[in-house]
């Protein structure tokens, strides 16, 4: 996601990062078998801008893909949950291609663009044995403009309000959508259309995205379900039109215009840095949640336990 965009034309970009990006054909331990593409994606990896940073919420195949992030190796920062590292060492990667952070850490790039890993309702596991090994997050990114809240893959719980209650209203949402048939095993891990408008609500948004559905398919409902069913959910609860939408693959979407004067101002003196090798002053701290905003406890048990 590049976010804002300040010309839709030229695509300037004052922070530009990824989130969960998979190039694969298959999300699977093999590209010899498991579930395959069902649209094809939109752009070669090699178009990518510069990418400053790229969100991994979790393990699981469709969101940490290593032919992609192979290809991302010693270009950027991985920000990944804790024990996550772990992996990516392996892979080769090194102690300052990756950034490892807890739920309510926070990490700060240069003053200018904070990361905060948030709680959420789900679980890990990559092969055999490694069960519940490394952590799954939720993150805010917040800069001195702007507030987007990228969703990890989740069941519904309490913890969106105090996420909102805590860090919004955020200006985007990215919140999933699909994925989430049958009910009676998904819905501890997958939220559907209705309870990711109450997740929009909860989190205080001001327009979000759905996603998570269409790319690969992975369960029983009908693949073009969800943003369907995202329409009649919104309408259900007299969201404005455009406040939650869905886009096609492959889309652009202008979220905001900043000053275009100043944003490319700033971007000439990143580059700059860039081209002089000046390092980015990172700071990572943990952030206490004001004790006022109580999860229920049932919620918290759920997001403890995954």
């Amino acid at each position: 996601l590049h976010y804002p965009l300040r010309r839709q034309r030229q695509m300037c970009i004052r922070d530009s990062f990824l989130t969960d990006p998979i190039w694969s054909n298959r999300c699977s331990p093999t590209q010899y078998l498991g579930p395959a593409r069902f649209r094809p994606v939109p752009m070669n990896i090699a178009e990518l801008p510069p990418i400053d940073f790229v969100l991994i919420s979790h393990n699981h195949y469709d969101h940490l893909d290593r032919w992609t992030v192979l290809q991302l190796k010693h270009k950027t920062v991985f920000v990944v949950p804790t024990g996550l590292g772990t992996w990516f060492k392996a892979e080769g990667f090194n102690d300052s291609d990756i950034i490892e952070l807890n739920w309510w850490d926070q990490v700060e790039f240069n003053k200018s663009v904070s990361i905060i890993g948030t709680p959420a309702q789900h679980w890990t596991k990559r092969s055999l044995r490694d069960d519940m090994s490394s952590l799954w997050c939720g993150y805010c990114i917040v800069t001195p403009k702007s507030k987007v809240y990228f969703s990890c893959d989740t069941g519904y719980c309490d913890i969106f309000k105090v996420i909102g209650n805590r860090f919004g209203p955020f200006d985007l949402g990215l919140i999933p959508i699909g994925a989430y048939e049958p009910r009676w095993f998904m819905k501890a891990q997958h939220v559907n259309p209705q309870e990711a408008v109450q997740m929009h609500i909860d989190l205080k948004c001001k327009k979000s995205v759905g996603m998570h559905w269409g790319t690969f398919i992975l369960t029983d409902e009908e693949v073009a379900e969800p943003k369907f069913e995202l329409v009649r959910q919104a309408k259900a609860a007299k969201l404005k039109d455009d406040e939650f939408i869905v886009m096609k693959h492959g889309e652009t979407s202008v979220v905001a215009q900043l000053d275009v004067e100043k944003e490319e101002k700033s971007e000439l003196e990143k580059k700059k840095e860039r081209k002089v090798g000046k390092e980015p002053k990172i700071e990572k701290k943990h952030l206490e949640v004001d004790a006022s905003l109580k999860v229920d406890k049932m919620a918290e048990e759920m997001v403890m336990k995954g």
